[in-house]
C-alpha cells in the first residue's frame, strides 16, 4: 500500500510559516511517508478495516511477517506470506485469499515437533446483517466443503489478522501426527518407539479382558 505524492493534485504544496516546501521535500516526505505506511501494514496495526474503506475496484493486501499467526497454539518455521483481495458490494463483501507458511506442530502420539507446509486459498462471503438475524442464523447452516464460507457481521468491519487466523487453523489436522505411521511412545517405560526400541512386554494379566478369558477357557 504506497500513496504517490502526486496523488494530491495541487493540493501538493505544504506551508510552514511564511515559505512553501518545493517539491523535493515533499517528494522526501511522502517517501518517508511510504516508508512507515509499510511498516505499519507488517505489524499488527491496520488490522480492522471496513467496509467503506474498501474501493469500488477492490482491494488488495499482502502482509509478510508471523503477526497474525496465532502463536499460543503452534510455532512456524521460515517465512510467511498472506495474500487477501476484498470486494464490496453493497452490505457483502466478498474476500479471496491465500496463506504460505510452515507451522511446526507437536505430534499427538510421539510429542516430538514436526513441521508441516500449509498453501491454501479460500473465499469467504461476509454479509452485514442486524443482530436478531445474526442471533437466529446461529447453527441453522453449514456450509459444505465446496461453497464459500458465510461469515455474519454485525457491524461492517473486517478483522484481516483474525480471518487469517481463522483459516489457518481449520485447516490443520484434528489429528495431529508426524507422520501416518507413528509408533509413538512406550505405555510403560515412555521410550520414543520411532527411535529404539525398548524391552518392555505387554502384561497380559494386566488387561481388563484377562479375566473374562479365563472364564471362557
Amino acid at each position: 500500500m504506497r500513496v504517490p505524492f502526486w496523488a494530491l493534485g495541487n493540493q501538493c504544496k505544504i506551508s510552514t510559516g511564511r515559505k512553501g516546501l518545493d517539491i523535493e521535500t515533499v517528494s522526501l516526505i511522502f517517501e518517508r511517508f511510504n516508508v512507515l505506511l509499510d511498516f505499519l501494514c507488517s505489524v499488527r496495526w491496520f488490522v480492522q478495516l471496513r467496509f467503506d474503506d474498501i474501493p469500488d475496484d477492490g482491494l488488495r493486501i499482502e502482509i509478510d511477517g508471523p503477526a497474525w499467526l496465532p502463536t499460543d497454539e503452534f510455532s512456524h518455521s521460515g517465512p510467511v506470506s498472506a495474500r487477501v483481495f476484498l470486494e464490496r458490494r453493497g452490505k457483502r463483501v466478498f474476500l479471496t485469499g491465500a496463506i504460505s507458511v510452515v507451522v511446526v506442530l507437536e505430534c499427538d502420539r510421539c510429542v516430538e515437533s514436526f513441521m508441516l507446509p500449509q498453501h491454501l486459498e479460500f473465499s469467504i462471503d461476509l454479509e452485514l446483517v442486524d443482530k436478531g438475524f445474526l442471533n437466529r442464523a446461529k447453527g441453522e447452516y453449514a456450509c459444505k466443503s465446496d461453497e464459500m464460507e458465510v461469515i455474519y457481521l454485525d457491524e461492517p468491519l473486517i478483522d484481516i489478522h483474525d480471518i487469517l487466523a481463522q483459516q489457518l487453523l481449520l485447516a490443520l489436522p484434528v489429528k495431529r501426527l508426524c507422520t501416518a505411521e507413528c509408533r509413538g511412545l512406550c505405555s510403560r517405560c515412555g521410550i520414543n518407539r520411532n527411535l529404539q526400541q525398548c524391552r518392555c512386554s505387554e502384561d497380559k494379566r494386566s488387561s481388563p479382558f484377562a479375566v473374562l478369558k479365563k472364564l471362557k477357557s
